[in-house]
């Protein structure tokens, strides 16, 4: 980060009374000035390119959540308790991603000339002042809790910092396009490793001109004598929220083969619920679609929580069965008094109506939602319809961008 050795926290107040009496301003032009940023970091420090999705910048979600946190952060400026999961969850990807304190100072130079691009005249050098203040005050707060994630993920067992190279030693069918994916360390570690169940894992390919970061949740077990590393992923066929799928393309393809190095992060992500956090047998019911399942086949793996109920939405049997047997498999070892509804091929009615009469059937838990965004939306409408409260919902985004909007 440019100016790194600068503390800008606290912030001062003169710094703090301009962002509140500009941010009102900001505000209405935050995704115009954050459609511009991206393109002048690219064109002025390619390397970023590397740390994005590519569909996300196409669809726009990625400015849009960027200009989502800015107002937020200008709106609570006084009060940044109030965006400290926001803030959390930004922290989480960026250490997934490897993000370093360098990128910073490339995002404020950029953010800063976007702003100047879009308000023009109306920054005068006490606002931009304020402003180029205030972005490096949020990227050290950013950049201190990321150093303090990567030394804790240093210090599990296990752990690593940044990135650590693994070779793909199996690939198991697990229904139609989908497939589990183990990883083994190259280095030729034997041990377990430490993270939570419902985490995710990172994965980084350099293959010439394919350089990609995804994430993707991991589906096996966190235990002191399991070596593997393994994630589950399904080919998108230029469906839903994911028009590209560059990456389960290149996955399920023929050359990602058993002895391909790839990548890793070590596995990252929290679950934010208000008043469940995943506390130790806490009742909970699934809802899930597609790949989605990925999480709700993690924590019923570990027999962490309660399984009261969960209900598995899929495009076909062919689709959707093989993960609906796993999530069973991994019930019954838990002792889990709960067996997955399936609903193949259905309409979105039958599937709103399914869910709703759900929701009505297990009003003692907190429900987790995942799928395509369409998906968790209707899916939060039916659950709130059939009598559960919007705080006891949480649906995990395996993109960019937010539930509640669109």
């Amino acid at each position: 980060m440019s100016e790194s050795s600068k503390s800008y926290l606290p912030m001062s107040s003169k710094t703090i009374s301009v962002i509140k009496a500009t941010a009102p301003v900001v505000a209405p032009v935050a995704h115009l000035i954050t459609e511009k940023f991206y393109p002048i970091l690219f064109a002025e420090h390619p390397i970023a390119l590397d740390f994005f999705n590519k569909t996300n910048q196409k669809k726009g979600t990625q400015s849009a959540a960027l200009g989502d946190a800015v107002i937020a952060f200008a709106s609570h400026i006084d009060n940044l308790g109030v965006i400290s999961g926001l803030v959390q969850g930004i922290q989480q990807r960026h250490v997934a991603l490897g993000i370093t304190p360098a990128l910073y100072g490339a995002v404020h130079d950029s953010l800063l000339k976007a702003i100047g691009e879009v308000l023009g005249d109306a920054v005068t050098p006490e606002i931009g002042e304020a402003w180029s203040n205030a972005v490096f005050a949020l990227a050290e707060i950013c950049w201190t809790g990321e150093e303090a994630l990567y030394k804790q993920t240093e210090s599990r067992k296990g752990g690593w910092r940044e990135f650590r190279e693994f070779e793909l030693v199996k690939k198991t069918e697990v229904s139609q396009d989908t497939i589990s994916f183990d990883f083994k360390a190259a280095d030729g570690y034997e041990e377990g490793f430490e993270y939570n169940a419902g985490q995710y894992l990172t994965i980084r390919i350099d293959d010439g001109d394919t350089k990609m970061r995804r994430h993707y949740t991991v589906t096996s077990s966190p235990s002191a004598d399991n070596s593997i590393l393994q994630c589950t992923t399904r080919l998108c066929h230029g469906r839903g929220d994911n028009p590209d799928g560059a990456m389960s393309s290149f996955m399920h393809s023929e050359k990602f083969e058993i002895g391909t190095k790839v990548h890793l992060s070590a596995p990252l992500g929290l679950y934010s619920a208000p008043g469940l956090k995943f506390e130790k047998n806490a009742p909970v019911a699934f809802v899930t679609a597609g790949i989605g399942a990925t999480p709700a086949l993690a924590l019923s793996k570990e027999g962490f929580v309660s399984v009261k109920g969960a209900l598995h939405v899929d495009r076909s049997t062919e689709y959707g069965q093989g993960l609906v047997d796993k999530m069973n498999a991994n019930l019954e070892a838990n002792g889990a008094d709960a067996k997955v509804q399936s609903l193949f091929g259905k309409s979105r009615g039958d599937v709103f109506e399914a869910t709703k009469k759900f929701g009505g059937e297990q009003k003692e838990c907190d429900f987790i939602c995942c799928g395509p965004t369409g998906f968790m939306r209707s899916s939060m409408k039916a659950l709130m319809e059939g009598g559960i409260a919007e705080d006891k919902i949480h649906c995990e985004m395996f993109g960019t961008g937010s539930v509640k909007k669109g």
